[in-house]
């Protein structure tokens, strides 16, 4: 059994804080959170209501999404019912806390201590990243830490080959899927709209998310007079982004902090080329001959390359189903192999370090005086 304590809260007070839903065999109970700061997540209280509901389910393994609120209940857990911690780290450690006030705010050092030691007291760390795994270890993370790529389920998404609806001359739909924070920088991408509108009179770009930002970045849509070109649409069932993708020409994001997120994944299996900042290093590789790569910060380019897309059909085909053959590989199936080899892993080493030091603490039996 895995009990797993997923990210640092929700954007809703759930007021029925410990509600339970169970279906297809997956219990899920939702904990109290509040909010923290001025347009912040809602980061989950560690009250450990988690690690009391998970000693009755006796899990085998606690898994964590998160360092803090949600993090410290498995944490809690894992202790409480005497069983292995893994947790997954998603972005190097420079990028905490992971709605930072604005786009490159450093952490504190306290922040930073507190992650380290909290990732030390893990038995495993993963992330989908290698480069985040060098910023654990560079940050003084010493426990044993593993890749493990992000899954996607393809048969969900649309084919690469779909017949995309006749697009009108001067006309270009781009599309960005992500919680609306500063982090993601989606305030570049509108501010290339009014170039772009120079040249593609008929551009448009659909937001799909919400949070904190959106009131900042309408006000910036109606400053930069590009109200009719942007339309925020908010959260959307998968129908409806399948459907929004279904009808976009491309999907553009300028965050460098999550890499290949989700998000890009998703707009690869859909066939979709996908505009994205070069990563650093730590990060991921880009790769040029499947996406169109520019520097973060650099607006010209963006739109350059927007504007590229629009005028070479062919390539936008080619780098399209590129991506989707790339997204291929995220499958679940294998991934879900070889999560079921690391938690076994990770078993045994417990196991066998008990066995250790039961055999240690036993008392040994002592020869009768002569």
């Amino acid at each position: 059994m895995l009990a797993i304590a997923r990210g640092e809260g929700s954007d809703r007070l759930d007021r029925a804080s410990a509600r339970a839903e169970i279906e297809n065999g997956l219990t899920i109970a939702w904990l109290p959170a509040l909010p923290w700061g001025v347009g912040r997540r809602w980061p989950v209280l560690p009250t450990g209501i988690a690690a009391l509901r998970c000693r009755a389910w006796a899990p085998d393994v606690v898994h964590s999404q998160g360092s803090f609120g949600a993090g410290l209940e498995a944490l809690a857990t894992a202790r409480l019912v005497r069983v292995p911690l893994i947790s997954t780290r998603r972005e190097p450690m420079e990028h905490l806390p992971h709605d930072g006030p604005a786009p490159g705010s450093a952490p504190t050092p306290v922040a930073l201590r507190y992650a380290r030691w909290y990732y030390n007291q893990c038995d495993l760390v993963t992330s989908p990243s290698e480069g985040v795994i060098a910023t654990l270890r560079e940050s003084g993370v010493v426990v044993p830490a593993h890749v493990v790529r992000d899954t996607l389920a393809l048969e969900r998404w649309p084919n690469a080959e779909r017949s995309k609806p006749r697009r009108r001359p001067g006309s270009f739909a781009l599309i960005h899927v992500g919680r609306l924070i500063a982090g993601q920088r989606v305030d570049e991408i509108i501010r290339a709209i009014p170039s772009l509108i120079t040249r593609i009179p008929a551009v448009s770009l659909t937001l799909v998310g919400s949070g904190p930002a959106e009131s900042a970045l309408r006000t910036l849509t109606e400053r930069l007079q590009v109200t009719t070109h942007v339309r925020f649409v908010g959260e959307l069932s998968d129908l409806r982004l399948l459907e929004t993708y279904a009808t976009s020409d491309a999907f553009v994001t300028m965050s460098a902090a999550e890499g290949r997120s989700l998000a890009t994944l998703g707009a690869m299996a859909a066939g979709l080329p996908v505009i994205r900042v070069r990563p650093p290093a730590l990060v991921d590789s880009g790769d040029a001959s499947r996406e169109a790569l520019v520097e973060a910060g650099d607006t010209a380019a963006l739109v350059a390359s927007i504007l590229a897309l629009q005028r070479d059909s062919a390539r936008a085909a080619a780098l399209g189903a590129a991506a989707r053959e790339l997204a291929a590989r995220f499958r679940p199936e294998p991934i879900a192999a070889e999560w079921e080899a690391i938690y076994g892993e990770v078993l045994s080493r417990s196991r066998q370090r008990r066995t250790a030091t039961a055999a240690r603490t036993v008392p040994q039996p002592t020869s009768p005086p002569s």
